[in-house]
């Protein structure tokens, strides 16, 4: 997508080359092409882009990714595209998935919206799932008409459907609050594991399955939940909501760090693992207290250096 921005920058005088590279056996290539060519002209190139960029959908994993985020960027215009994505929202791949789930978010307007009204009828859990985020994502003032929809996600029996839920609530953020119960109560299901996360890394991406981040997204009011969840009985949940609370109020640390070293001692590695890559930040008056003794500690040092270079000088004398 970066590649496709520069190349339209590049102007009209490119579109013979961007034309060619339609027929390119490289899928990364056809994308790219397509995306520039119709960012140049839309009018000109939109019935060129579009099937190249329909026809990726059902390319390789990275280059079907590749072509929904183009058609992401192409928004209402990309309505035609709307029954393929609707089908690859069942696609093996987590990131082709979520890819999708961003084009459909993207295809607004009344007719695309009831569109994806009357394919959530017949749709599978997990096209349920990237169908209501796309609905939720368009008109957030109508979360509650796809709310439950979203928590069946997050209950049902399959990880991939609970992991693909996880992933709509983070990127619904602020919006997604009505569900901020509902993922607590199945945190006990989720993986804690930061190597089941794509694209995760500490920080809530367009890919990110990491339930922690998804409930920090959420924002300051879901600390409620949070702390209730901080009595479980289950040390998943624990950790977890201890990792957002903390996230969204760091004063909660010494709350929250009993439940780190906990984990720590579990003998789930995935628990063991998140513990310490997570560790409770010190609360900030305790940091100031801690870099007090740390200035303290270095002028206590100098006094003793300076002390210490006049006996030198002392002795060298009397020598």
């Amino acid at each position: 997508q970066t590649i496709a921005d520069v190349l339209t920058n590049l102007g009209p005088s490119i579109a013979p080359q961007l034309q060619k590279g339609l027929q390119s056996e490289n899928g990364l290539v056809r994308v790219g092409a397509a995306t520039a060519l119709y960012r140049i002209d839309p009018k000109q190139y939109r019935d060129r882009a579009l099937p190249v960029l329909m026809a990726a959908l059902k390319a390789d994993d990275e280059t079907a990714a590749d072509a929904a985020q183009a058609l992401e960027s192409i928004g209402a215009d990309a309505a035609p595209a709307l029954p393929e994505l609707l089908r690859q929202l069942a696609h093996d791949d987590p990131a082709v998935r979520c890819q999708v789930g961003h084009a459909l978010a993207a295809l607004k307007g009344d007719a695309n919206t009831t569109r994806l009204q009357t394919a959530l009828q017949q749709a599978t859990p997990l096209q349920k799932v990237g169908i209501a985020y796309a609905l939720a994502k368009q008109k957030p003032d109508a979360m509650a008409a796809w709310k439950e929809t979203l928590a069946e996600g997050l209950r049902n029996a399959s990880p991939e459907v609970r992991q693909q839920a996880v992933w709509a609530v983070g990127q619904l953020g602020p919006a997604g609050k009505p569900l901020a119960r509902d993922l607590v109560q199945v945190l006990s299901k989720l993986n804690p594991d930061p190597r089941e996360y794509f694209f995760g890394g500490g920080r809530l991406g367009r890919l990110s399955f990491d339930p922690s981040l998804a409930l920090v997204a959420l924002g300051p009011e879901v600390k409620e939940a949070l702390s209730e969840a901080l009595e479980s009985e289950d040390p998943r949940t624990r950790l977890m909501a201890g990792i957002a609370l903390v996230r969204i109020d760091p004063s909660t640390s010494t709350l929250v760090a009993p439940i780190f070293q906990q984990a720590r001692q579990e003998t789930n590695q995935a628990l063991r693992m998140v513990a310490e890559m997570n560790a409770a930040p010190t609360a900030p008056g305790a940091t100031q207290d801690i870099d007090a003794l740390i200035q303290r500690s270095e002028e206590h040092t100098s006094e003793l250096q300076s002390h210490s270079d006049l006996v030198c000088r002392l002795l060298l004398e009397k020598k």
